[in-house]
């Protein structure tokens, strides 16, 4: 399976509740991937918190409508094998470019406390 930097795939998440199965937008560069056939990802979300680990996913950000509103829970961040992707409705479903900037300052300002001007 080929997977890209800013699609949105499935996998396996291990989370306090167990391991659950959610989607997740890639981050790691399409080198990145092709190099170690694996990836790092932030996990998605239909439970929506509006809290400083949340990015708001609308539509309008996607190449293609999500069936819910989402969030990416901007401190869920895992790596996976591209193995470990599992079958899912999301196929070629991607956040555009500048939404994916903005998700990317979101986890570097709220996961690691880094502020970027």
């Amino acid at each position: 399976m080929t997977v890209e930097q800013r699609q949105i795939i499935e996998v396996p998440f291990n989370l306090p509740e167990g391991v659950e199965h959610h989607p997740a937008i890639v981050l790691s560069s399409n080198d990145a991937i092709e190099t170690e056939n694996a990836f790092v990802c932030v996990m998605l979300t239909s439970h929506l918190h509006n809290d400083e680990f949340s990015f708001s996913i609308e539509n309008n950000m996607l190449n293609k409508p999500m069936d819910k509103p989402s969030e990416a829970r901007v401190h869920l961040i895992s790596f996976f094998k591209v193995n470990e992707i599992t079958t899912n409705t999301h196929v070629n479903h991607f956040i555009k470019a500048p939404f994916f900037k903005e998700l990317v300052l979101c986890i570097i300002e709220n996961t690691f406390s880094v502020q970027i001007d």
